[in-house]
């Protein structure tokens, strides 16, 4: 039976090939779209005169992501900006230094809290911009503020930031990864491409032969259904161990993946998170439809791991109602378990990666004794 099926998906040429190279374009596209902080030049106008406080804030600013262009007057800037010469432009007035001390010792909100809402039209890109500019510019203030304060002769605590608890997934090791995309938006690509180019590549084998008399004919040999699903679950195992390792490797050696912890559990997780791929194709092909409507169902199916696992939002921002969605879709807890061995470095027996290992397994028998059941 087993070989049966694995003659039949050996007359699809090209498809371990192109499993590999589609999966390796989509997870280089992501990383280069959404990777990389983008380098921009802003323009600065400083209108303090004794610009010791301005001075200081300029220089904590992160000039290998932000490069700063001296201008003596903001409409000179407000021009080049408009010409696309500048990404933006930043004017300290001036007062800026003691205006500065003012707001953090005499007023409980925090300068940066208390600034007026911004209004943003463009596209995606000069959004990400917009964000870069904001993030480096207000984490260099708050980097000043006691530096500014002691200078001023004012007790530099007052200067302090809040302090935020957070438990970061990794220190980034590069001033250039400013959203820490090694050690979190770059595993999160290599689960959900490797996920989405399986089950669509699973839902249209198991879709033909179902549909095709090769289905009757083994049925008619003597095989059983759960033979049929068992030796096509099998069969179809044989892509993802196939192309594992090439994209593993791409990923590590040339896409920039942090790797701390051993290949061999990420292999894995990775086969782990294919299976899952393969048997929820399975579901989806077995359902009494035609063609078109399997393939809206599978679409339809990534599409809400794409906006239910941290892709496109945070968790915590998803409405209630999606959120129990969450908890049974394979892809959530396959991010979190690669990201542990990847940028954690956490062994095989840390608690999150077992229970991302128990939870495929549990989901992989599940759907395919639904499978069995429908067929």
């Amino acid at each position: 039976m087993t070989h049966r099926l694995c003659l039949r998906q050996n007359k699809i040429k090209g498809l371990f090939l192109g499993s590999t190279i589609v999966t390796i374009f989509l997870i280089g596209l992501t990383i280069l779209c959404n990777g990389r902080t983008p380098i921009v030049s802003i323009g600065v106008v400083n209108n303090e005169q004794e610009n010791n406080g301005s001075k200081i804030f300029l220089n904590k600013i992160n000039q290998q992501i932000l490069h700063l262009v001296s201008y003596n007057s903001s409409e000179l800037a407000h021009h080049d900006t408009l010409n696309d010469k500048l990404s933006g432009y930043l004017t300290i007035s001036s007062q800026f230094t003691p205006e500065l001390i003012s707001k953090y010792t005499f007023n409980d909100n925090k300068l940066i809290a208390s600034k007026p809402a911004m209004v943003f039209n463009g596209d995606a890109i000069k959004l990400v911009v917009l964000n870069t500019i904001t993030f480096i510019l207000e984490s260099a203030l708050d980097e000043s503020l006691p530096e500014i304060m002691s200078s001023s002769g004012i007790n530099p605590i007052l200067g302090s930031p809040y302090a935020i608890i957070v438990d970061p997934i990794a220190k980034t090791d590069s001033l250039n990864d400013l959203y820490n995309s090694r050690n979190h938006w770059i595993p999160k690509f290599v689960v959900f491409w490797s996920f989405t180019v399986t089950i669509f590549l699973s839902t249209f084998t198991f879709y033909r032969d179902r549909n095709e008399p090769f289905f009757d004919r083994n049925l008619s040999s003597g095989a059983t259904k759960g033979q049929f699903v068992i030796g096509h679950f099998i069969t179809s195992l044989v892509v993802p161990l196939v192309n594992s390792w090439p994209v593993l490797l791409i990923s590590v050696y040339f896409l920039g993946l942090q790797q701390k912890g051993s290949l061999i559990i990420v292999w894995l997780i990775y086969i782990s998170n294919c299976s899952t791929a393969i048997v929820s194709a399975f579901l989806i092909a077995s359902a009494p439809i035609d063609a078109f409507f399997v393939f809206v169902l599978s679409s339809t199916y990534v599409f809400c791991g794409l906006a239910s696992t941290g892709i496109v939002w945070p968790f915590h921002a998803l409405p209630y109602f999606f959120k129990p969605f969450t908890k049974w879709i394979p892809l959530t807890v396959n991010y979190d378990s690669l990201i542990r061995v990847l940028s954690h470095g956490h062994p095989w027996n840390d608690p999150v990666v077992l229970w991302g290992l128990a939870h495929n397994l549990g989901y992989v028998v599940i759907i395919l004794m639904i499978v069995r059941f429908i067929l």
